[in-house]
């Protein structure tokens, strides 16, 4: 039983939740087991056509403890925003406490200014603690998470900002 946690932070990302409702993506979520989807749209529109799967949409326009739903998904994919990627990258490190860190999946929103999160995704993705997708490959990297076995950011490396900062210099 897995769980699927979608955000696109507070921001439209509708290409991605667009994608999320496709018959390739429904296919891929049920392949790897998903059966029940959230999707924090934010401020984009939920497609009029919607497929139906074995994988429950839940649409949500923002969530407000989203650490808690963090902490119960299985896979989480996301934007690259920094602070989502801080959300569920961080692990026990700072809060003391033995927690699962679920598998990362970013697409980064190309609309965006300068494509900063593109540079984050792919320096992550070099670290080993995450999977990168565009909205086109996003059902195959989903079938991909299958067997990925993220590296842990801060457990593995408490340097690991410095080293990300200057890998983004």
């Amino acid at each position: 039983m897995t769980v699927l946690l979608v955000t696109v932070g507070t921001t439209r990302f509708d290409a991605l939740v667009t994608r999320i409702y496709s018959k390739e993506f429904q296919a891929a979520a049920e392949h790897v087991g998903v059966v029940e989807i959230i999707l924090q749209h934010g401020q984009s529109p939920i497609p009029s056509e919607m497929t139906h799967s074995a994988a429950k949409v839940r649409p949500e326009t923002y969530i407000s403890d989203m650490e808690s739903r963090i902490q119960t998904a299985d896979i989480v994919i996301g934007h690259a925003g920094s602070g989502t990627v801080l959300d569920v990258l961080r692990g026990p490190i700072f809060d003391n406490a033995a927690r699962r860190i679920p598998k990362l999946i970013l697409v980064p929103n190309e609309d965006l200014m300068d494509n900063h999160q593109q540079e984050l995704a792919h320096c992550l993705q070099k670290m080993g603690c995450v999977l990168v997708a565009n909205v086109e490959n996003l059902p195959v990297v989903l079938t991909d998470s299958l067997i990925f076995k993220p590296t842990a950011l801060f457990k593995s490396n408490p340097n690991c900002m410095n080293t990300l900062i200057k890998s983004l210099l």
